[in-house]
Formats: C-alpha cells, sequence, structure tokens
C-alpha cells in the first residue's frame, strides 16, 4: 500500500467516524432543543425523533451527493424477487397486532421504527459508508467487518441516558443487538449488493422489536 492510499484511507475512516459521531450528536441536540416544547410522554418524544431522522436521512442523500458517491439503493434490474419480498415486508408492517390494538399512535411508531429508521440508517450505512469504504479496502469482506463494527458503536448514541445513569445492563444489550442486526444486515448487503434489500430486513425485524 501506497503512502497516498493509507492517507486516503486514514481519511475515510475519520471521515466514518467523524459521520457517526456527528450525526448522532446532531439527534441528541435537536431532540434536546425540541422535546421540552411537546407535550411529555415517549410517544411525543419518539415522534420527534421520527421527523428528526427525515431530516437527517435527508441530509444523508445530500451529502452523499455532494460527495459523489452512490447510495446503491435499488436493486438493477428491480425483479420479481424484490417486488414479493416488498409486499411480504408490508404485509408484516400492515398485519402487526399493535396495529389493531393501540390505535393510531400504534401505526405512527411501526412506521417510525420499521419504515423511518432503516431507511435512515441503511443510507448511512449500508449506502453511503459502505461504498466509501470499499474505496479504499481491498475485499469489500473488510468493508463488512468495519461497518458491522461502526453501527455497533453508533447504537451507544441512544443510550447516553443509559450511560449516565451507569446502566451498563441496558448498554450492553443494545450493543449486542447492535453488532446482531449489523451482522445479518452486512451479510445481505454483501449479497444483494444494494441497501434496498436491507431496508426490507431491518424494516421487518424491527417489526418484532416494537
Amino acid at each position: 500500500m501506497t503512502e497516498n492510499s493509507k492517507a486516503k484511507t486514514a481519511l475515510t475512516f475519520a471521515e466514518a467516524f467523524i459521520l457517526i459521531i456527528g450525526f448522532q450528536a446532531v439527534r441528541l441536540l435537536m431532540e434536546k432543543m425540541i422535546n421540552p416544547q411537546v407535550s411529555d410522554g415517549s410517544f411525543s418524544r419518539r415522534m420527534v425523533s421520527a421527523a428528526i431522522m427525515v431530516l437527517l436521512a435527508a441530509a444523508v442523500y445530500a451529502y452523499a451527493q455532494l460527495r459523489k458517491t452512490p447510495l446503491s439503493v435499488f436493486p438493477r434490474p428491480f425483479t420479481k424477487r424484490y417486488i414479493v419480498f416488498t409486499c411480504i415486508a408490508a404485509v408484516l408492517l400492515i398485519s402487526a397486532p399493535s396495529n389493531f390494538t393501540g390505535g393510531y399512535k400504534a401505526i405512527l411508531l411501526a412506521v417510525y421504527g420499521s419504515i423511518i429508521t432503516p431507511v435512515y440508517e441503511e443510507l448511512l450505512f449500508r449506502g453511503y459508508l459502505w461504498n466509501r469504504l470499499n474505496k479504499v479496502l481491498s475485499k469489500e469482506i473488510y468493508t463488512f467487518i468495519w461497518t458491522v463494527a461502526l453501527f455497533t458503536v453508533w447504537h451507544l448514541g441512544y443510550m447516553t441516558a443509559n450511560i449516565a445513569d451507569g446502566n451498563l445492563v441496558a448498554v450492553a444489550w443494545k450493543l449486542a443487538a447492535g453488532l446482531g442486526y449489523g451482522v445479518v444486515l452486512g451479510l445481505v448487503r454483501l449479497k444483494a449488493k444494494n441497501c434496498y434489500s436491507t431496508m426490507l430486513v431491518h424494516g421487518a425485524l424491527n417489526i418484532f422489536m416494537i
């Protein structure tokens, strides 16, 4: 590896860490600013988080365009298999028991957990960061390993309150979940070569975690 390639690799990893820290910091800051203005309750806070994630997903897309880095969202061609998988994911989401017992709040939470969050996180990790790392790493399996590691660390951003309270058990479980999701979604990305597939799988997994 030449000095130039080493420098490019180091810069790419620095960018990756800055992005995951920066996006989580922006989310937390925006929540801290907005939450006091809305009614108390976990539902309101989660809806605020959902709105912020929509904005951040748009920011990921804009940043990728600025960096001229493809996100590899949709498969080419969009075969019947993807249509079938999309329909299965939609049926799972619509038929979730909570949709029929929890009213509109349950439906909005399902949209947040199984559509908004997966789209946002997959655009960032299996879209932008995957393709950036692929440019500087010699094998795609290394990209897989690093995105799993980054995705695991990413979940610390969702546990700031638990970290502050010293609830290390909850933090450990969240990291384990991030690791498990990262492995499964990374394997899907390796096989499918697009992050639309990982969005579907991520959303389907989240249905059972809401």
